[in-house]
């Protein structure tokens, strides 16, 4: 799963053509945390990712399936 939470940030930031650069000074982070959650298999916190989606362009829905 933490795998794809990585790809995720990975595929909403560069649709909006952000850098990690860009992407971690909107969010007030460092270029290297972004990397770490894409890459090195880093879970955020839930209010970091919906901060990093939010940045992107995207938001957290959630919805019962049953």
């Amino acid at each position: 799963m933490i795998g794809d939470v990585g790809k995720i940030i990975f595929e909403c930031r560069t649709a909006a053509g952000l850098s990690q650069r860009a992407l971690g000074k909107e969010i007030g982070t460092y270029a290297n945390t972004i990397s770490q959650y894409e890459h090195k298999g880093i879970c955020p916190k839930v209010y970091m990712f919906e901060d990093i989606l939010n940045a992107c362009g995207y938001e957290i829905v959630i919805q019962k399936i049953r």
